[in-house]
């Protein structure tokens, strides 16, 4: 009981808040798309695919492991289910929203290269004549830190353009990995409480079938035994109500101690079999949470290429270093933000909204292949915040059913629903 209680405890904690903004089916397209933006990571991510496999696991452990529970713990179950659709409910509600923002972004960047398409000839030469400059200007910079070799130059921009976030990155990635550890943990936990108490319970079954042949034996032998005394009475006429006394006495002792023993197994049946539904429930929400986890973990290695968090400090160090002796060649950055500062004005009279987001892909001025990879991989992701708002719309209505229909059956699980959702402003239509 004080394992189950500290893991109860446990999984009310606040998931972790980094998520993923957007993915593509490309892992070229969703890197040349994740240097278009600055915006914070989504929270709440769903990865279709791992959710898909996640649902279906849980519903075959679901099904496979529903078992009978006695009814007084029928009303606390209830409860406990519609609390769950309703944590879910608020979930995927606010994931939509952070969907539906992330769209509008995505779609201002996509306008913003069909404004760049269609600038007339002369305003498109002068745009390209500052990128041509800003090039030149950031490769003599890049020369003097490549010459330093602490860092590809890949692995430089990578780290650049998520600068502003990277220390509180690796902070939550650090918590995500000790996180991954425990819910491992706690799962393995779990399966091994899970697999005895099904050795429990089987155990159990057996040796109440055992006590019932047990009593049905006492009370065949004393029914055989009466008859015999009643025959022998009969046919040699003595007396045998000693005899028939001793019998009755000896059989309703065994009958009683058998009986009780009866009602003892079937008392620790019942409990084994509440603790068995409890860690089942709890090994399937553990298994959702290691899942998100696991995903959020793996869309950070992605974003910032690397393979655990250790590596991701050891590349900010020397990322840091570089930045430092970087400051050396102040003329030559100022020249550079001359120059930037004077791109982001001409994209601005063509009315670009975010000019900023454009001096890291400044090459896709001088070669528009560059931007039409850009826009083929803000299209794809386009298409991909789509897909997720479908899963998410298709989620929150099933827990909505859901809900409705523990409502429906139960007129008061309404103040369940009301205190869980109220708090969000969110409501079961």
């Amino acid at each position: 009981m004080g394992f189950f209680s500290k893991l109860k405890a446990y999984l009310n904690e606040e998931e972790p808040a980094e998520k993923p903004i957007g993915e593509t089916t490309e892992h070229a397209a969703e890197d040349t798309t994740d240097d278009l933006t600055d915006e914070p990571s989504a929270k709440g991510r769903f990865s279709k695919r791992k959710a898909k496999r996640a649902l279906k696991q849980v519903s075959k452990e679901q099904s496979s492991e529903q078992i009978s529970t006695h009814p007084k713990h029928g009303i606390l179950d209830e409860r406990q289910a519609v609390q769950d659709f309703c944590e879910q409910l608020v979930d995927v509600t606010n994931h939509m929203e952070e969907i539906k923002t992330e769209y509008r972004i995505v779609t201002n960047y996509l306008t913003d290269i069909q404004r760049i398409e269609e600038l007339p000839i002369e305003a498109a030469e002068d745009i390209n004549a500052t990128a041509q400059m800003i090039l030149q200007l950031d490769a003599d910079r890049q020369a003097y830190l490549e010459s330093e070799k602490l860092l590809p130059l890949e692995q430089y921009n990578t780290m650049a353009a998520y600068e502003d976030e990277v220390f509180d990155t690796i902070k939550k990635l650090n918590e995500m990995e000790m996180r991954d550890s425990m819910l491992k943990s706690d799962m393995g936990h779990l399966e091994g409480e899970k697999e005895s108490l099904k050795y429990v319970r089987a155990d159990d079954a057996d040796r109440i079938e055992r006590l019932r042949g047990v009593i049905i034996t006492i009370l065949v032998l004393f029914m055989l035994t009466s008859i015999g005394l009643f025959v022998y009475a009969a046919s040699a006429k003595k007396a045998v109500t000693l005899y028939a006394l001793a019998v009755g006495a000896f059989a309703v002792v065994a009958f009683a101690i058998a009986y009780a023993r009866y009602v003892d197994i079937r008392k620790e049946v019942r409990e084994s079999e509440a603790k068995l539904n409890r860690a089942i429930s709890l090994l399937n929400k553990v298994k959702v949470k290691y899942i998100n986890n696991v995903n959020t973990m793996e869309y950070i290695y992605r974003k910032y290429g690397v393979n655990s968090c250790k590596e991701l400090e050891y590349r900010n160090e020397l990322y840091q270093k570089m930045v430092r002796d970087e400051k050396r060649f102040d003329r030559a950055d100022n020249d550079l933000r001359v120059q930037q500062e004077r791109l982001e004005k001409k994209l601005d009279r063509i009315g670009v909204r975010d000019t900023g987001v454009w001096l890291s892909q400044v090459h896709a001025f001088v070669e528009r292949s560059e931007l039409t990879g850009i826009k083929q991989a803000l299209m794809e992701r386009r298409r991909n915040l789509s897909n997720r708002m479908t899963i998410s719309e298709k989620i929150r209505d099933n827990a909505c059913t859901a809900l409705r229909a523990a409502l429906a059956d139960n007129p008061g699980m309404e103040e369940v629903i009301n205190e869980s959702l109220s708090p969000h402003n969110i409501a079961v239509n």
